[in-house]
């Protein structure tokens, strides 16, 4: 079905990067008020890039045959299996 809808642009969602950070800012802004956290507002686009990379080579490790262990000053620790 949207395969037939007519194409105007390449892109998925016709923004800019200014209106898609315009729009973070206020549904950040709106979480921090519901939640009542002001370390909310810290997040930004480039710490969400990061969680991600993160989280993926951590799931590398346990794919190549690591095991997680625990969190050590903010540091993830991994061991290999025996």
């Amino acid at each position: 079905m949207i395969n037939a809808m007519p194409k105007t642009s390449d892109r998925v969602f016709n923004a800019t990067m200014q209106v898609l950070e315009n729009n973070f800012a206020c549904q950040r802004k709106k979480i921090v008020l519901t939640l009542q956290s002001p370390r909310l507002n810290q997040i930004h686009f480039h710490t969400l890039h990061h969680w991600k990379a993160t989280m993926e080579e951590a799931k590398a490790l346990i794919e190549t045959g690591f095991e997680y262990v625990t969190d050590m000053e903010n540091i993830k620790l991994f061991r290999k299996r025996k």
